[in-house]
């Protein structure tokens, strides 16, 4: 999509961060994850830190890959749409992004434009030059966030366009019935108030998945964050390339026996100064190899949801309470 960022350069933003592996729906272990971090959450979807503490210095960021497949997509999702309503510094990624850009984008998911109906109700546009204001909360400050794009919300905005998408496969049934059943209600909050019904738009959610880069670097280009990694030549590019590395992985274009592409191992070669964080390709613990770390534990298969801490790069993980689905 023409209006969405392959690069964002975010190297004034300094950590500390708490990288997040794929969610993919899987509300209540990421709910327990930010608790074990010290964070709570609020019923609004916010994330707050004590304010005289290192966890306010703090900033999240997911590696991409919260919906499909689990049960609580609409929940996961929360904390990011909430943040990005209320733009700099709660979502530092609305920084150098042009809201006319952006309004012209979101001219895509009006009334009529969708294949299908995710909320009937509220498809008013957000406003895109008045943000919210910043909750307030004495002795807690709101932890900003940071998101890149996976390849699983890369296909959920291609269904909201109206696009050719199988909507049966890849677990997208689950995100469909999470946001329906969300906006149609009652609706709990992955902080456990219950609502009416899902208190963020249609359009609300597309301009968030819209505004998400498909990597970030951070800390002065000390850290590279990507859906699926980044080889060394391809950081700090734009264009078909590096977008597409940074949502599949290094492909060969051939396709195993489940029907999955098939991948090169890039980060057996990797040797760029930049520590690369990213996710896509689940494994039983974070995998370290050449200054590059997989976060996906595999949650929703059944393993566990993974948070990497930077620069200590120290990791936090709480064991899934159920297979969402098989592996």
């Amino acid at each position: 999509m023409s209006f969405n960022r392959t690069y964002c350069n975010c190297n004034n933003i300094s950590g500390p961060f708490y990288i997040i592996g794929d969610c993919h729906g899987c509300g209540r272990e990421l709910a327990q994850l930010l608790g074990v971090l010290g964070f709570e959450l609020d019923g609004e979807g916010f994330i707050w830190a004590p304010a005289h503490s290192e966890k306010a210095q703090a900033k999240l960021v997911w590696v991409g890959d919260l919906c499909d497949r689990g049960p609580q997509v609409a929940q996961v999702l929360e904390p990011l749409i909430a943040a990005w309503r209320c733009g700099p510094p709660l979502f530092p990624l609305w920084e150098g992004l042009d809201p006319k850009s952006l309004g012209q984008a979101l001219e895509l998911y009006r009334p009529g434009a969708p294949r299908f109906g995710l909320d009937s109700e509220r498809l008013q546009p957000p406003s895109l030059r008045k943000f919210r204001p910043l909750p307030k909360r004495a002795g807690w400050k709101p932890v900003p966030l940071l998101a890149v794009l996976g390849n699983h919300e890369f296909r959920l905005l291609r269904v909201m366009e109206g696009r050719n998408v199988r909507l049966e496969t890849h677990g997208l049934p689950e995100t469909l019935r999470s946001l329906r059943a969300a906006w149609e209600g009652p609706y709990t909050t992955l902080g456990g108030k219950v609502l009416e019904r899902y208190p963020f738009s249609y359009l609300e959610l597309a301009g968030m998945l819209a505004s998400l880069p498909h990597y970030l670097s951070l800390d002065g280009g000390k850290l590279l964050v990507s859906h699926a990694g980044l080889a060394q030549h391809l950081q700090g590019t734009i264009g078909e390339k590096a977008r597409h590395f940074c949502l599949f992985g290094d492909t060969t274009g051939k396709f195993d026996e489940r029907g999955f592409p098939e991948r090169r191992p890039w980060e057996e070669e990797y040797r760029g100064p930049a520590i690369v964080v990213y996710g896509h390709t689940p494994n039983s613990q974070v995998k370290v190899c050449n200054g590059a770390f997989n976060v996906d534990t595999g949650c929703v298969f059944g393993g566990q949801l993974s948070a990497l801490h930077y620069p200590s790069m120290g990791v936090a993980s709480i064991a899934a309470g159920t297979a969402a689905i098989e592996a």
